[in-house]
């Protein structure tokens, strides 16, 4: 039996979607969210100020131990490197048995820069960092004695080239928090001891605000 001409585009037309593939099928498009990256990017354009003023606290040897608040700025003067400049104050008192008593006022002032690794997939002034700088510590120290009308009066000055590593995370749009280590190697400039260099591990931790 042969095909009429009325019934051959028909035939030819069944043929070919029966020969069509079934990968011709469109596709569905991937989610938005599906891809790690798309979401880092995300994530990093949401934090877009530069600067980051913080506040912090410092607890080294040099100081005694005593943990010495800071003003802390921030800037960033490239997408990996910033820089980075505080001032502290800190009073404390303290008895020495029934009789003596200690005052001491710690005065310390450091600036510096870091670097950011990964800088490119994360917000600014965010992940972790290595960071260098200079600094230095002024010590006021007062000893009142109970049977001795004299004041035992003792000051002195340090200066310390610094080496930090730490991280600070993005808690917010506005909010960063900045944990660090580091080490320092101080040298005292108007003291009576005779160890005039000091080596000491630091621990850093300020809350900045982002702008």
């Amino acid at each position: 039996m042969f095909l009429s001409y009325a019934t051959l585009p028909g035939a030819l037309l069944l043929t070919t979607r029966l020969l069509t593939p079934c990968s011709a099928a469109p596709k569905p498009a991937p989610h938005a969210h599906s891809f790690p990256a798309d979401t880092i990017r995300h994530t990093a354009s949401r934090a877009t100020g530069t600067h980051l003023l913080k506040l912090g606290s410092r607890l080294s040897l040099l100081t005694g131990l005593a943990t010495v608040p800071q003003l802390q700025y921030e800037a960033r003067i490239s997408p990996d490197w910033s820089l980075q400049a505080g001032a502290g104050y800190r009073l404390r008192e303290r008895n020495l048995g029934v009789s003596r008593r200690i005052t001491s006022s710690f005065f310390t002032l450091d600036a510096g820069a870091r670097r950011y690794n990964n800088a490119a997939t994360r917000a600014p002034l965010s992940g972790s960092y290595f960071g260098f700088g200079l600094g230095a510590v002024y010590i006021d120290s007062r000893t009142r004695t109970v049977d001795q009308p004299e004041i035992e009066h003792n000051k002195g000055a340090l200066v310390q080239a610094q080496g930090q590593w730490g991280t600070q995370a993005a808690l917010s749009r506005r909010l960063t928090l900045d944990l660090s280590l580091g080490a320092s190697l101080a040298c005292r400039l108007t003291t009576a001891d005779t160890q005039r260099i000091w080596f000491s591990p630091e621990i850093g931790l300020a809350l900045g605000y982002r702008h």
